[in-house]
């Protein structure tokens, strides 16, 4: 028996329909829409997206008043950086004893500030306003001396805020 086979005569687009191969063509049509999308979703990205200017900090805690809501914390910070703290500031935790994994932090707020103590050390008074639970909703025992990495948040802004201002303006 013989096999009788024709073969036709494709021409290149039609081989690009069938078998869904992208063309120079296809390609130059759909690079700028997509290009234009991953523009405007990081653009969208880099507006929203929070990153506060923090200082860390090591703290130990003094005194509990209240149910826990509030105390007195000393916070080791480096001198230059003494007078950049202020009442309002928003303030967070991290415990030695409590692993941040798996606890999480204390959120809090900087109420007043008593003074610098003569090891450089500010002395302030922050509120809780959970008490002390964490954002885990684990509750922290309040124990004199309690030890822990504080995170003091000098300036909420947003990435392109931070893009845009600079180093020098940063350290204000």
């Amino acid at each position: 028996m013989v096999n009788n086979t024709s073969f036709d005569v494709v021409n290149e687009n039609e081989l690009s329909k069938t078998f869904l191969i992208p063309t120079a063509g296809w390609l130059a049509k759909m690079a700028f829409p997509l290009l234009t999308v991953i523009i405007c979703t990081f653009g969208a990205l880099v507006c929203l997206l929070h990153y506060p200017r923090t200082l860390n900090a090591r703290a130990e805690f003094k005194d509990f008043s209240g149910a826990g809501e509030s105390a007195t914390v000393e916070i080791d910070v480096a001198e230059a950086d003494l007078y950049s703290i202020d009442a309002g500031q928003a303030i967070q935790f991290r415990f030695s004893d409590y692993p941040y994994a798996r606890f999480g932090k204390l959120e809090g707020k900087v109420q007043y500030i008593y003074g610098v103590m003569p090891n450089n050390n500010l002395k302030v008074h922050v509120v809780f306003p959970h008490g002390l639970r964490t954002d885990r909703q684990y509750k922290i025992a309040a124990s004199r001396g309690l030890k822990a990495d504080a995170f003091i948040i000098l300036a909420d802004m947003r990435i392109v805020q931070r893009i845009f201002a600079g180093p020098a303006r940063l350290g204000e």
